[in-house]
């Protein structure tokens, strides 16, 4: 058992199951000769995904224990790596539990019970990892090969445990699925899909209420890969944790910077395409509303990038901003060859780009500066 952190309050809760599977030990010597042991020798260690999970777990601990709207009320937490992982948590380090089959359905189990005792509770599911896609996806926990005649012992059917999720009385539930969806030609050599879900699918599928608000968030599309740089966060999950952390924020009433769900996944799309992650297009699927996730305390910071056109017109251009709400809160960047990149608190803003006599005309905007980015070139002409 690993819960990291638990407040035990009253009301609603925000409770997140994290899984970060980077040690895959069964996969390494897998007895040769079937489409299995082909299926094996694609499985390598990922040391991507421990760090995932560590920077999910710590934006969490971080972010959500003191939020205003709905607080964090767990977090469960398993990961696999070479070595035993230990995570930093508010009462000291606390070393997890691996992410075996067993110790998932158990986790699950535990992360359901908690989401089921409050209807605005909110469910967050979070898992790096290797997958594969046939139909529905796979998710692959540690005790993969395990039993050279049970090699799918640690497969995890994410669709069915999905379902099993459905009568569960928290009725805002987001999963975040990390990994790839390709379809390897060794599963189409294997009768049937043996992946087993982690809950049970129950009748009737919702328990009466509100509607459920169920978004899936992956990190690619279907038959494609997902990566991430060694020892490191994917881009994947260092965009989620941006758009959650505020950049994909809006503001449906006044004051308030809110995070819906029917906004994280443009917001993601967006962060990483900002990123320069151009070859994985993350993509959503499940049941979608507009349920509300948190609110901020204040407005967020929105990166920018402000350029000029022609491109040129920047090394003599003196560029400036300034919040229309307080004229005295501005910033100047002097001519430079490359675009301005940086990034101030969500608002409305005058921007001003100013040339030498016989360069350009000088140019004034009002842009809005919202989540998740602004990417706002100038138009300039010639004095």
């Amino acid at each position: 058992m690993t819960t990291l952190y638990s407040d035990g309050g009253a009301g609603p809760r925000i409770h997140a199951l994290v899984i970060g599977v980077g040690h895959y030990p069964h996969c390494v010597a897998y007895p040769p000769g079937t489409p299995e042991s082909r299926l094996a020798a694609d499985i390598t260690p990922l040391t991507t995904a421990p760090s995932s999970a560590l920077a999910v777990n710590r934006w969490l601990l971080d972010n959500l224990r003191d939020d205003p709207y709905v607080p964090l009320g767990s977090v469960e937490t398993l990961i696999s790596g070479p070595a035993p992982i230990v995570v930093p948590t508010p009462s000291g380090g606390t070393t997890v539990d691996p992410a075996t089959f067993g110790n998932a359905r158990e986790a699950v189990h535990r992360w359901r019970g908690r989401c089921d005792t409050d209807e605005d509770n909110v469910a967050l599911f979070f898992f790096c990892g290797h997958g594969w896609e046939r139909g529905d996806q796979t998710l692959l926990l540690e005790d993969l090969g395990r039993h050279p005649g049970d090699f799918f012992a640690g497969a995890v059917n994410f669709r069915r445990t999905y379902l099993g999720m459905r009568d569960c009385r928290a009725r805002t539930q987001l999963y975040f699925i990390d990994a790839c969806r390709e379809l390897p030609l060794e599963l189409l050599e294997i009768a049937a899909d043996e992946s087993r879900p982690l809950l049970t699918v129950r009748n009737p599928l919702e328990p009466p209420g509100r509607p459920l608000d169920a978004p899936v968030f992956h990190a690619t599309t279907p038959g494609l890969r997902a990566y991430g740089p060694p020892g490191e966060p994917t881009p994947f999950t260092e965009a989620v944790l941006d758009v959650l952390g505020g950049r994909g924020a809006h503001q449906p009433r006044w004051g308030s910077w809110e995070i819906h769900t029917d906004r994280i996944a443009p917001s993601v799309r967006r962060m990483m395409q900002w990123n320069g992650v151009a070859d994985q297009r993350p993509t959503a699927e499940g049941v979608t509303i507009s349920s509300r996730f948190r609110t901020l305390p204040g407005p967020p910071a929105v990166p920018f990038r402000l350029s000029c056109a022609p491109a040129e017109a920047l090394y003599s251009a003196r560029l400036s901003l300034t919040a229309l709400d307080d004229p005295a809160n501005g910033r100047v960047r002097e001519p430079r060859g490359e675009p301005w990149q940086n990034e101030v608190p969500a608002g409305n803003y005058q921007v001003r780009a100013e040339f030498p006599p016989a360069a350009y005309q000088d140019v004034c905007l009002y842009p809005a500066f919202l989540p998740p980015v602004v990417d706002e070139v100038i138009p300039v002409e010639p004095a």
